[in-house]
């Protein structure tokens, strides 16, 4: 499995293989190429072309880098997910589904849906 982080070591994307491409300046279409001659690469979506940082000299913001995992977490998912240079591990940034609910504040006894209107604290809110 390969990741691509962009510049924050955010994971952005998550590949079973990588494509480099490169910029065929005289005719500006992206076209396949080998590793050491590729300026980017082709992302998921089989769609989203990402410039390499290694290759990028116009400071773009989804300018990424590639590492290889033998395996990921259980549900990493881009942009959920950073990469920790001091650990060499991948480590949530957010917390998902279960664990929002899990750690959300009780809000049951401060707010009621009646048809549309809603009771906050005891003021009545038009929805």
């Amino acid at each position: 499995m390969y990741i691509l982080l962009n510049r924050e070591n955010i994971v952005v994307d998550i590949l079973y293989e990588v494509r480099y491409v490169k910029l065929q300046s005289d005719s500006g279409y992206v076209i396949a190429c080998a590793e050491t001659q590729g300026t980017g690469v082709i992302g998921s979506d089989c769609n989203t072309h990402y410039p390499l940082i290694s290759a990028d000299n116009t400071n773009s913001a989804n300018a990424v880098r590639v590492m290889q995992f033998d395996e990921l977490p259980e549900n990493c998912k881009p942009f959920y997910w950073i990469y920790n240079q001091e650990t060499e591990s991948l480590e949530k940034r957010y917390t998902t589904g279960a664990e929002k609910r899990e750690n959300a504040y009780e809000v049951d006894a401060i707010i009621e849906w009646q048809g549309d209107q809603i009771t906050v604290d005891g003021a009545n809110k038009l929805w």
